[in-house]
Parts: structure tokens; sequence; C-alpha cells
């Protein structure tokens, strides 16, 4: 495997533009037709939201627009959104990303037909020891019939980082939900601990290498 750096994507955003000031944290998602669609946090000085470009292919990125907005006044979004990571599901697309009300960020779920428009459902989970002050920076991943959601806890204690995984395998009474495919995925958590060394992770997610390209490193697995 050999990476090209290809420099960036788009040059900083005018004063007023939603990502005047910061653009990070990209996720990419392929369509069949070889066009490339990102999502990613964009920061104007005072809010974030979650920005949407588009690569056909033979063309450059362009801009879409705002594709996540903070939510209102009272919501658990209303200071904020970040990190969004999208995947596609049976009727279009599931996306998690980072939400604070101005004091907490969680992690939130939205879900859209065609990755433009996007409903929330709002938070997926309590707080727990491990994530007491934040949870943000998910990362989704489907392996068969059972979804993982990975993702960064922050206890408060000494900006302690642990690594934590969710798991939506099966509908549960009393359980935050999303409807995939017209159909209710209930969330519930399967492990939230610091992972420190290979043996800390799920079995069946344990088999990674790391492969050294071009002066960047590549996980697979």
């Amino acid at each position: 495997m050999e990476w090209t750096r290809e420099g960036e994507v788009f040059s900083p955003g005018s004063p007023g533009d939603p990502d005047s000031v910061r653009a990070s944290r990209p996720w990419v998602l392929e369509e069949p037709d070889g066009t490339l669609r990102m999502w990613y946090s964009g920061h104007d000085g005072t809010t974030g939201r979650i920005i949407e470009a588009v690569q056909v292919p033979g063309a450059s990125w362009r801009h879409v627009g705002v594709a996540v907005d903070p939510g209102l006044v009272g919501d658990s979004d209303e200071f904020g959104v970040e990190s969004p990571c999208v995947v596609r599901v049976p009727g279009g697309y599931l996306m998690a990303y980072g939400g604070s009300d101005g004091e907490h960020t969680r992690v939130h779920m939205a879900i859209s037909a065609d990755g433009h428009s996007w409903t929330g459902h709002g938070t997926i989970m309590q707080r727990g020891i491990e994530d007491a002050l934040a949870a943000t920076h998910p990362c989704l991943l489907i392996t068969g019939r059972r979804w993982w959601l990975f993702y960064s806890g922050y206890d408060g204690a000494n900006e302690g980082r642990h690594g934590a995984v969710l798991a939506a395998v099966r509908g549960t009474r009393g359980q935050p939900s999303v409807r995939v495919g017209g159909l209710p995925k209930a969330l519930h958590v399967l492990r939230q601990r610091r992972w420190r060394t290979r043996g800390d992770c799920p079995g069946q997610l344990r088999r990674w290498r790391r492969v050294a390209a071009a002066g960047l490193r590549a996980h697979l697995g």
C-alpha cells in the first residue's frame, strides 16, 4: 500500500464562513459511481458545525453546505457539533457525531435518506465514569450483524482519555434507539474502559497489522 499526498482540499474559509477558523476531522465515503463524499468539522470561531463536500470523478472538491447545525436552545448539542462518522445503511445514511451543550459533549446520532438533510435523534447513551466529562470522536464499524461504535471518553481527571465501545445489536425495551431502514435499533453499552494493550480490545477486533507506506502509517484490519 502506498499513499500520495495531495495537499489541501480547500483553502481557509473567508470571514463569516462556517469553517473560517478551523476545518478538521473529515470522514469520506465513496459512492458506487466513484463520487467521494466528505463530512467534516467546521468552526467559525463561535460555533462548530458539520459541513458536507463532494468530489465527482475527474473534478475538484466542492462545498455542498452545512449538513448539521447546532441544536436549538435547550438541546444537548446547542453549543456546537463536531467529528462526524457516516455509514451507509438500508434506506440512507447514519451519522454519529459529537454534540455539546456548553458543559458536556456527548455522542449523538442522525439519519438521512440522501446524506444532505439530516434528522437528529439526540444522545444515545448516559454518561458513565469513564466519559463523565465528554464523549466524542465516534467511529462506527459494522461487522456482520453487530455494530460497534468506538469513541473517545474523557473523565475530567487530568484530561484522562479512555477507549470505549458501544454496540447496537437488538431491540431492548427502555434503551435509546434510532430507526435504520425503518426498523428500530437499540443501543446499549458493551464495554467502557481504558485500552492500554492489544489484549484490552474485543477479541474479534484484535487482528490488526501495521503497514508503513511513504512516510505514513496505515492500520488494516
